[in-house]
């Protein structure tokens, strides 16, 4: 009976009613076409999917009439396709079966065929053992072994093999050979001849795949793969059917995972008896499922079959490097994916060799897997434990490339996965201590919803950051609290990314739609492509003008799990179109967007993005695992190597931040306060400290400070306590400290990419203002109007200036240029005598400069401490000349009224940096502690009497009695005293031109920004995103803020004095955003253009005069006056500013901060033209230099 079945629709002996059917659908049809099929093997389960077409009718459907033939000698296959169907000149279709790697050897020896398609994404080509036989040990070693094949494979296993010596014997013969002992391994098929062996056995053999693994460089490609002749293929009549039968077949194969218990039924009824298999249902249907898996590795865009080129190109190249090219052997146009539509399974692939070479790294320094630790409470997330769980697992991936199957998958790449499934009914504390079991491991995902009973925000934060690998600390914040992107953005929007990357799609300044605002996808989507230079729009499907925000896209990404959310047709000609969003419909996934028809506008659409987020997961648990050094078996000892003073303030710089200090015991020690912004956000900094600490087994001391409504302070400490002294132990954990801390304060991923070299101009040294203009108000002003579209400030100024351009002007015609409704800010910091010198140093009489740069502790406000008494504060400094140790003391002295003299003793607290600087002797950073003999002397007194006004180096001359006054503005106050650099822009400002603005209408706001010495030093690295910026002091009344809120309300423009105000303006708004406690504001480096990236996407930014009034309002309900805190924003193209219509500046120094925020300002190209005219012009630069007033056009 079964033998009778093989021969397709010819029953001679129909004994089921199916068969009977099947045999009378092919007797009423007419016009059936005719296939005769070549297996490569007698109809057993590797053939399921044929076997099912033909007992369901879904061949008759299709008009196939399949025959299926005889099984030939192994190898033969493609000769008789080719034979047979020349035999009939071409009346019917030929169709056979074959390895890639027997098929290309025949065409080779001249059958004129070509695959279509395949069955199998993968050979299950493998050597097989005896339990103990050691072969996986004997294959990667190169161990002598016999080894039994099929006539077929012997020379590829040759190949391979070369130690080996490969026996042909016959299919029948070769596992008794096994059996016998007479070799020690047999060729075997994986999904049929090693289930037979472990049943004959009665326990597991010993399995070796013949690709990947211990064989990594071999390439055999596909197999049981579907070829025809090819006069055949150049035949539109039989190319139709051809792909008719390719239908039916792999609809066959679609029947089989759906019931893979009925398929193996059908399997059974068709099979003979064979030595490779049990005709038992239990066996073929376990043989059919792993069938399956293989089947399964063909999918692509939603079909199976499908033969990717550049697989099947890598695999010729190795089977057949001089023998038929991909080209000869290979028809892709026939089964593929509509032409432009794509999916993310090789970019997967690609991901996933990453992972295992950095599993290879990771093993290789540690002595064990990366490890990741998957953690499910309850079945509601997508996952292993879903209801879909294992159907969709059953259907559509292979178990070691699925995100249901994460053990496997893992397993497959090097990493060891463990999941860990809690009820439903879990307590948010049960939960919490079940992730803090795991804080040391590699990696550590908590499946997304969590029960509504759980406190997401308290579980989310217990994962500490640095193993935070599926980016859960965005999902994990409260709404009102800005989210930030930790060490790992989310896994699924890392992969979409890295799809468009791999594909070639450049984001910057492209215009992307997303659709789809869930916190999973969405809103962390949205800042990855923000940061990457896209301009996105964040909607959700129901957004009203859906289809027009799309059709003007570039990029179209859709998280919608909606399908038919859009019409490709509606989009323009050449979008990128991916689908992250799918549906399970009915046994299918369904994209949210697909073509409708034979064609689409898209230049790619990518069909889903499938399973590359299990493999941006699994590379990241890989990634943080070989980023851990190997710890020293005992850490630090007794007998590590102390380091030289020298040698510890070498090593100081590269770690900033930090200062070295001497503890109570008098021991050096690396130092260093972390503000964080919540209590909950210090634990998790600390249980990150703790897990580096260990990877290292050299641990800190941590003190934590709750600030209450302000924050938390960790404060770390670090020495080599059996030294008593400083190691290399201790810089390399405050290393990793600091990188722990960047990925939680301000990721520099949202740094605009800028190379300091297109900012760069050459300034001649008679250009530098020794002095400056008399009187001050007269020097002069290079106004800058550009073209195009402004606010009521640019239409206002163009018409009072004559017109656009470069305008040569006097300063004081800053009255008739700016108009009445203008609101002015400018930065009323004082200057104070920050430079003196003092000596005594090492016993050295020698005088060295020491220049003063503000209280050390970050909260105390300069001048505040100006007005204290001095002993006792500590302030931090720059002392011209290398200190390498604490402790060290420099005295000054002056004469006194009594014909004494006062002194002043600064001894050494900390050291932070070697201070450079262009053209100067090298210095030190460090923090001094006052000591003065003259009782009750206050700070401001101490330096009156002891220093010097602070003029820049680049003036190349000391200070004079007349720059006390000259290098002041006239509106600088006491009460804002603490800058060691004029706030220049206001210096042109006198009381005449003051005067004259106020009676003419103009407002009048100020700002306090204490200037540093930062200000000076050159940006020396090649990209803005690698420079540290100066963090300054600044405090504005209250009252102020409010005049500025209502001129915002008003409409009325705003025109900065000098880039300390505009940044200062600026920092409030962003500080404001970021929902900060008044009473503690700070704002890092890159924090504005990440809030911008995450908040701007989805429309959710302020007014400015709305987050300003949000803040005077938090401060007013703590009886605060003013607001104050510190800044370190830089400013440069790319920001978006918010306040800010009018700038009046001087001209800064080429490579500078200052230059790149005139830049942001004005436009790179506008600024360079200033400049170049100014230096034409030969006006004065630098601080005591001209003045420029630029005025923004509107972008867009």
């Amino acid at each position: 009976r079964r033998r009778s079945c093989i021969e397709g629709s010819s029953l001679q002996d129909p004994r089921h009613f199916r068969d009977v059917l099947a045999w009378a659908r092919y007797k009423m049809s007419r016009g059936a076409r005719h296939v005769s099929l070549q297996l490569d093997y007698y109809m057993s389960s590797q053939f399921a999917g044929i076997a099912v077409a033909l007992r369901r009718g879904v061949y008759d459907k299709a008009g196939i009439r399949l025959q299926v033939l005889a099984p030939c000698p192994p190898g033969d296959e493609a000769q008789v396709v080719h034979r047979g169907f020349s035999g009939e000149q071409g009346k019917q279709l030929w169709v056979g079966s074959m390895e890639q790697n027997t098929l290309l050897p025949a065409i080779s020896a001249g059958c004129k065929v070509k695959a279509v398609a395949s069955m199998f994404g993968r050979s299950p080509l493998c050597l097989a053992g005896l339990p103990g036989s050691r072969i996986h040990e004997l294959a990667s070693k190169g161990g002598k072994m016999r080894i039994a094949a099929h006539v077929d494979t012997v020379d590829l296993l040759r190949r391979i093999l070369p130690h080996a010596e490969v026996l042909d014997v016959p299919r029948e013969d070769k596992m008794q050979s096994l059996m016998r002992g007479e070799v020690d391994a047999v060729q075997a098929y994986d999904v049929m001849e090693t289930l037979k062996l472990s049943h004959d056995l009665g326990r597991q053999p010993e399995i070796v795949p013949l690709e990947g693994g211990v064989f990594p460089e071999v390439a055999l490609g596909y197999a049981q793969v579907l070829f025809a002749p090819n006069q055949a293929l150049k035949d539109v009549d039989h190319r139709e059917t051809l792909r008719s039968f390719l239908e039916a077949s792999f609809q066959g194969w679609r029947e089989v995972m759906q019931d893979p218990a009925g398929a193996a039924d059908i399997v059974l009824e068709m099979q003979c008896d064979s030595d490779h298999w049990l005709n038992d249902r239990q066996f073929v249907e376990v043989s059919t499922k792993l069938c399956c898996e293989y089947v399964k590795r063909t999918r692509s865009c939603g079909d199976f079959g499908i033969i990717t080129i550049d697989k099947w190109k890598r695999a010729c190249s190795w089977l057949a490097p001089s023998g038929p090219t991909p080209e000869e052997s290979l028809d892709p146009t026939l089964w593929k994916a509509m032409d432009g539509v794509v999916d993310a399974h090789s970019v997967a692939q690609a991901v996933h060799a990453e992972t295992r070479q950095l599993s290879k790294e990771a093993l290789a320094q540690r002595g064990r897997s990366p490890k990741l630790v998957v953690v499910t409470v309850g079945s509601a997330p997508l996952g292993r434990t879903h209801p879909d769980g294992a159907r969709r697992l059953q259907l559509f991936a292979p178990s070691d490339v699925s995100w249901f199957s994460k053990v496997a998958t893992g397993a497959a790449v090097g990493v060891e996965v463990q999941e860990v499934d809690l009820a439903a009914d879990t307590t948010t504390q049960e939960l919490i201590a079940e992730l803090r079991r795991h804080s040391d491991v590699d990696g550590l995902q908590l499946m997304w919803p969590l029960p509504a009973s759980i406190d997401a925000a308290q579980a989310y934060a217990a994962i500490p950051r640095s193993i935070d690998v599926d980016g859960a600390h965005f999902r994990g914040r409260p709404d009102t609290v800005a989210p930030t992107i930790g060490t790992h953005p989310p896994v699924g929007c890392q992969g979409i990314v890295r799809v468009l990357e791999d594909h070639g799609v450049s984001l910057e300044g492209k215009h992307v739609a997303v659709i789809g605002r869930s916190w999973l996808v969405g809103q962390p989507l949205s800042q990855l492509l923000s940061a990457k230079g896209a301009t996105v729009t964040l909607m959700h499907r129901s957004t009203k003008n859906l289809v027009e925000l799309c059709a003007a896209a570039d990029v179209v990404i859709s998280a919608a799990g909606h399908p038919g959310v859009l019409d490709v047709s509606t989009l323009k000609t050449g979008v990128v179109v991916v689908n992250v969003g799918t549906t399970f419909k009915d046994d299918d996934l369904v994209p949210d967007i697909l073509p409708t028809g034979d064609s689409h506008p898209a230049s790619l659409l990518v069909h889903s993005v499938g399973p590359i987020s299990v493999a941006i997961l699994l590379r990241n648990a890989a990634e943080n695992a070989a980023a851990r050094q190997a710890p020293p078996a005992v850490g630090a000892t007794e007998d590590t190597p102390a380091l030289s003073p020298e040698a510890a303030r070498q090593q100081l710089g590269l770690v900033p931040g930090w200062c070295i200090e001497a503890n109570d015991a008098g021991t050096p020690v690396l130092r260093r306060d972390f503000w964080t912004p919540t209590y909950a956000a210090a634990i998790d900094f600390v249980q990150g400290i703790s897990v580096e600490a260990a990877a290292m087994n050299h641990h800190p001391n941590l003190k934590l400070t709750h600030h209450c409504v302000d924050g938390a302070t960790v404060t770390a400490e670090i020495s080599t306590y059996d030294l008593r002294a400083l190691s290399a132990f201790d810089f390399e954990l405050a290393t990793r400290i600091a990188k722990l801390y960047g990925h939680s304060a301000a990721p520099e991923a949202f740094a605009p990419e800028l190379r300091m070299c297109d900012f760069h101009y050459e300034l001649p040294e008679q250009l530098i203002a020794q002095y400056p203009s008399q009187p001050r108000d007269q020097s002069r002003l290079l106004l800058s109007i550009p073209e195009g579209r402004g606010g009521s400030l640019l239409d206002e100024v163009r018409e009072l200036a004559g017109g656009p351009g470069l305008k040569d002007r006097t300063f004081s015609d800053v009255v008739d240029l700016l108009p009445s409704s203008a609101h002015l800010v400018r930065n009323e910091s004082q200057v104070f005598a920050a430079r003196l010198f003092a000596g005594g140093l090492d016993g050295s009489a020698k005088d060295v400069e020491v220049m003063f740069l503000s209280p050390d502790s970050a909260e105390h406000d300069p001048a505040d401490a100006l007005a204290q008494p001095c002993n006792g504060q500590v302030w931090r400094c720059m002392v011209r000349t290398i200190i390498d140790a604490p402790g060290k003391v420099l005295t000054a002295r002056v004469p006194d009224q009594s014909g004494g003299s006062a002194t002043l003793r600064l001894r050494v607290q900390r050291l932070y940096s070697t201070w450079l600087e262009e053209d100067e002797d090298d210095g030190v950073e460090v923090a001094v502690r006052l000591e003065s003999d003259v009782p009750g002397m206050t700070a401001q007194k101490l330096f009156d009497t002891f220093g010097k006004v602070p003029l820049p180096p680049y003036m190349r001359r000391e200070s004079e009695a007349v720059d006390m006054e000259t290098y002041q503005t006239v509106y600088a106050s006491q009460q804002a005293c603490g800058s060691v650099a004029a706030p220049t822009a206001g210096l042109h400002f006198s009381q005449d031109v003051l005067s004259s603005l106020a009676s003419k209408g103009v407002r009048f706001s100020s700002v306090a920004l204490h200037v540093g010495a930062g200000t000076f030093r050159p940006v020396t690295a090649a990209h803005i995103a690698d420079h540290e910026m100066h963090r300054e002091r600044f405090s504005v009344r209250l009252s102020d803020v409010e005049d500025i809120v209502a001129s915002l309300e008003a409409g009325r423009p705003f025109v900065c004095v000098g880039t300390t105000t505009v940044r200062t303006l600026e920092s409030l708004y962003w500080m404001a955003v970021a929902g900060q406690p008044a009473s503690m504001l700070t704002l890092g480096q890159w924090d504005a253009y990440r809030l911008q990236a995450q908040l701007g996407a989805r429309g959710a930014l302020p007014t400015p005069a709305a987050a300003l009034r949000q803040l005077c309002e938090r401060a007013g309900h703590r009886g605060q006056s003013a607001l104050s805190g510190s800044t370190s924003l830089c400013i440069a193209p790319g920001y978006q500013f918010k306040l800010c219509d009018g700038l009046i500046t001087n001209f800064h120094q080429p490579d500078s901060t200052l230059l790149l925020l005139v830049s942001a300002f004005a436009g790179r190209e506008a600024m360079l033209a200033a400049y170049q005219h100014a230096l034409h012009s030969r006006y004065r630069f630098l601080s005591y230099g001209d003045s420029s007033f630029f005025v923004r056009a509107l972008s867009g």
